[in-house]
């Protein structure tokens, strides 16, 4: 009896010295950093809290590194990594940031930790704070988003917020083939795309001037009772515009007339329509844009 438990006490030192060796190398690795062995020790609760007591002193010392901090955190605990970077998010908010390199360096952060959703956020504060986005920016949230496709691939479910962000990037860096097939194989699979991501097709369909297919995916929405918003035909107009097609934009006008169309969409296709008349010299017709 005495032997059997000399033997199990062996095993369980053993086994305490194999099982938490990665999470032990991590620690006495990363010890010269505090906060960072600070937020591995705490719970995920206080996280945020923690790093409101850093700021500014520690975190914006020139030592301190978010890459080294999130990476390193990202290894062992994702959600705290997560949540790190949401924090920084929220004060570069608060703090009204308007540096492009905080933003992208950011991004660049939710790419290596594949966190579409908050990539895709970075960049809607970077253009409500007049900040545009980078080639790299865009590099970076193609890269959260093909990264979360691979492990769809591998078991993941389809997202449709994956798709939203991967289409979005696509098309504003005018990879518009990428942006045609990942909106195809999302239909393939059964996701139902969102407003947004109807418009991320329609933008990319009229920067190729493709008026043919505009007019078929118009018919398509219509067709399946999607909603037509004004972003929609604002993009529909600068296109028409731009071509002088007032043909299609007068029967754009009656087909929404005839589904009984109202609000901010079929306002800004009267308004397109009286811009257009006039670029034509066309101004006896503007009783026409306006149902009269």
């Amino acid at each position: 009896m005495a032997m059997v438990m000399r033997v199990f006490s062996v095993g369980l030192r053993s086994q305490s010295l194999i099982v938490p060796y990665k999470l032990q190398r991590s620690f006495f690795c990363n010890s010269s950093n505090p906060l960072l062995v600070k937020l591995l020790r705490l719970p995920i609760s206080q996280i945020k809290s923690t790093l409101d007591s850093q700021h500014p002193f520690t975190l914006n010392s020139f030592e301190f590194s978010w890459n080294t901090l999130v990476t390193n955190l990202s290894s062992s605990s994702p959600e705290k990594a997560r949540l790190v970077l949401e924090w920084r998010l929220e004060r570069m908010r608060k703090d009204d940031e308007i540096d492009h390199d905080q933003y992208s360096d950011l991004i660049s952060l939710c790419a290596n930790i594949q966190n579409v959703s908050l990539a895709l956020r970075l960049f809607t504060s970077m253009e409500a704070s007049g900040i545009k986005p980078s080639a790299t920016d865009f590099n970076s949230l193609i890269h959260a988003c093909l990264s979360s496709t691979t492990k769809k691939a591998a078991g993941f479910p389809a997202n449709l917020q994956n798709y939203e962000s991967v289409i979005f990037a696509f098309v504003r860096t005018k990879d518009f083939d990428s942006a045609d097939r990942f909106y195809e194989e999302m239909i393939s699979v059964g996701v139902m795309p969102s407003v947004c991501i109807l418009e991320y097709v329609l933008e990319g369909l009229c920067k190729r001037r493709k008026c043919d297919r505009v007019r078929d995916f118009l018919n398509f929405l219509l067709e399946c009772k999607f909603e037509i918003s004004g972003n929609m035909i604002e993009k529909i107009v600068e296109l028409y515009y731009e071509l002088g097609k007032v043909d299609e934009m007068e029967k754009l006008l009656e087909t929404l007339m005839e589904l009984n169309q109202v609000g901010e969409a079929l306002l800004r296709l009267h308004c397109g329509l009286i811009r257009l008349y006039a670029k034509l010299d066309r101004l006896d017709d503007v009783e026409y844009s306006v149902g009269g």
